[in-house]
């Protein structure tokens, strides 16, 4: 007799091909994050919902492109919303999420970089 372990068989392995759909992933991590404040920078669009039904939308990325300085566009829409607010039933933003990502990669890779 010998002094060897009798050998385990050998479990057959199923590989498992992840489906990893990075937009979606990143437009779930912008929606449960709560917003209290978001930054112009970062937004598509805007729309505001007014009482009687209408429906106006604020194109913030074009703004953007165009030169517009975010902070100017941020207290023009504050001054707006004020003046308005008794006609707005709701008001939604609609975040970039592609420049979203790009910001956050750009952060975590400097913050990484050492590791």
């Amino acid at each position: 007799m010998s002094n060897q372990q009798p050998k385990k068989p050998q479990r057959k392995v199923r590989a498992t091909k992840l489906q990893l759909n990075k937009k979606r992933s990143w437009q779930n991590i912008v929606n449960e994050v709560e917003k209290n404040e978001v930054p112009v920078s970062v937004l598509k669009h805007i729309t505001v919902l007014l009482v009687d039904g209408t429906s106006v939308n604020i194109n913030v990325k074009h703004l953007l492109e165009a030169g517009q300085d975010p902070l100017e566009i941020e207290q023009m829409l504050d001054e707006k919303f004020e003046s308005l607010e008794q006609y707005i039933e709701t008001v939604d933003f609609f975040v970039d999420v592609e420049l979203v990502e790009g910001e956050i990669q750009k952060e975590t890779d400097k913050v990484l970089k050492g590791i």
